[in-house]
């Protein structure tokens, strides 16, 4: 194997010997509940020295819980030094009992930059020296952060696997849409139906539609949240 097939494999060895846990825990953002996922802290100490924390900005579906590794294997890269956060989007995970969700949870596209925004704005602590890393619409929202607040203490942006287009939407694209705006009513449904289902039904279901393909335990439990319409 060349050392580019080797890396993934030495940062996943890497994350399993340091034992590394994540902490999972639910905020309000100016009155949304919101998942975010901790690999490390960042702590007033650390702010008056500028400590640099990598913030992920997930894709769609906006369910955190998919880049649990990925946190893990940032945070080892650094020998723990550097925190890893990843911040859900608004109304993608099932909330806590106990919070109450904001009227109307239904959250648009620039309702979840606003959203991404009053996080950094109201949870990142000052001076910390901030590293965004966007995946697939997450990387539109990042462009959109440092374009509409640059003078948020943001060092650098990180793309990965972006869908920002500037030659026009693609085929899938022009297909998916009216599809989606359309059936979104079976989508509901299905998801109704499925809610009630036990887990391991539901890990059954999405094990059977990924067959064939490799896929984390953390991930297939992840996608749980799916079913919750």
């Amino acid at each position: 194997e060349s050392p580019i097939q080797q890396t993934p494999k030495i940062y996943r060895s890497m994350a399993s010997r340091t034992n590394l846990s994540l902490v999972r825990k639910f905020l309000s953002v100016r009155g949304i509940p919101t998942c975010l996922l901790k690999a490390g802290e960042v702590h007033e100490s650390d702010t008056k020295a500028g400590k640099s924390l990598f913030l992920i900005i997930p894709g769609n579906p906006g369910v955190i819980d998919f880049y649990d590794e990925f946190q893990k294997i940032l945070h080892s890269a650094s020998e723990c030094a550097i925190p890893v956060w990843g911040v859900a989007h608004a109304g993608h995970m099932e909330v806590p009992k106990d919070m109450t969700p904001k009227a109307g949870d239904l959250y648009e596209l620039e309702d979840q930059i606003n959203h991404k925004i009053a996080f950094i704005e109201d949870h990142i602590p000052a001076n910390t020296r901030l590293v965004l890393i966007g995946h697939s619409i997450g990387c539109y929202i990042i462009l959109e952060i440092l374009r509409r607040k640059p003078n948020l203490p943001i060092q650098k942006g990180i793309l990965l696997f972006s869908n920002h287009r500037t030659d026009g939407p693609d085929a899938k694209w022009v297909v998916s849409k009216p599809l989606a705006l359309n059936f979104r009513w079976a989508a509901y449904l299905a998801a109704s139906l499925a809610y009630y289902l036990p887990d391991c039904i539901k890990l059954f279901l999405i094990r059977l539609h990924l067959r064939g393909s490799t896929m984390n335990p953390t991930a297939a439990s992840s996608a749980c949240h799916l079913f919750n319409p």
